[in-house]
């Protein structure tokens, strides 16, 4: 939509997406769109932690280091390489459980009680 839209500002926005990680944008887009049915902020931050600590052993985060930091060739080599051959499963994986004792657990702020100052 970007690049069709015939705005200079939308496509360079679209060609900024376009260098970025293909499995990065679709796990985003599943996160903005999960986070949306989420309800209170806490669950949303819990989410976003889930898909922080996935990200973490993601070959695409070693990868844009390596492309920025180290060699400094702003050329990744992304795994997988196209937004169509990033597969839901790829996304789903951001998102699973992290095991009981790795799970971010906010409590709610309808949840708390009342602190006296």
């Amino acid at each position: 939509r970007l690049l069709g839209s015939g705005e200079p500002a939308a496509e360079e926005a679209a060609a900024t997406l376009a260098a970025k990680s293909p499995t990065a944008l679709k796990v985003t887009l599943a996160a903005l769109r999960r986070a949306r049915r989420l309800g209170p902020l806490e669950r949303v931050l819990e989410q976003e932690y889930r898909v922080s600590c996935a990200a973490l052993g993601s070959p695409d985060l070693v990868e844009g280091i390596r492309a920025q930091v180290i060699d400094k060739d702003r050329s990744p080599r992304w795994s997988p390489g196209t937004l169509a051959e990033v597969a839901e499963e790829d996304v789903a994986r951001y998102f699973a459980p992290l095991g009981a004792d790795r799970e971010l657990r906010l409590a709610t702020t309808d949840s708390l009680q009342e602190v006296p100052w």
